[in-house]
């Protein structure tokens, strides 16, 4: 087998052929981490990684199917990404609390802000995992409607639902 005889050479430290299963599979990885809604700007962030993940562990491999086994790397890199995405809390939204005057935003307000916006974050990545980040642009306008439905693979009166019900949800959420 082909792949098996490149990923062996790459274990033994050649790596020569190692393009010749970036050409093949590429496009394939390209399209399992796009399914997974990953911004277009990461993707090939992704890809990078996912091929390095490969050449790294080619030891591992085992003769299982190679798809099979990509995959499996593809999703592992994904759901690391999702996780240290998670970590990040955004704090777009502090322009409203800014002194219009001097332009400063005030420590305490800040710290607040930082707090509601890590909790709102932990309690979307709870209820809806992956599409916390969706549900989080859609709420706080960063994208539109139609983009978020599009991006989730629903319609846009579902999503509007779901932003309606999520505004009440995290609006209870915030005061308790």
């Amino acid at each position: 087998m082909e792949v098996a005889e490149i990923l062996a050479e790459c274990a033994a430290g050649d790596g020569s052929r190692f393009g010749e299963l970036i050409e093949r599979f590429g496009p394939r990885v390209r399209y399992i981490i796009s399914r997974r809604r990953v911004p277009e700007d990461s993707v090939d962030d992704l890809q990078q990684e996912v091929w390095i993940k490969i050449f790294r562990n080619a030891s591992s491999y085992r003769g299982a199917t190679f798809p099979a086994w990509l995959s499996s790397i593809v999703h592992s890199v994904c759901l690391d990404y999702f996780r240290a995405k998670s970590r990040c809390v955004s704090t777009s939204s502090i322009t409203e609390f800014t002194d219009r005057d001097t332009g400063e935003v005030d420590v305490i307000d800040r710290l607040e802000i930082e707090h509601h916006a890590e909790r709102v974050m932990c309690k979307l990545r709870s209820v809806y995992g992956e599409d916390a980040e969706l549900i989080a642009s859609l709420l706080t306008g960063d994208r539109s409607t139609s983009e978020c439905a599009e991006l989730a693979g629903r319609s846009i009166s579902t999503m509007r639902w779901r932003r309606a019900y999520v505004k009440k949800q995290l609006s209870d959420f915030v005061e308790s």
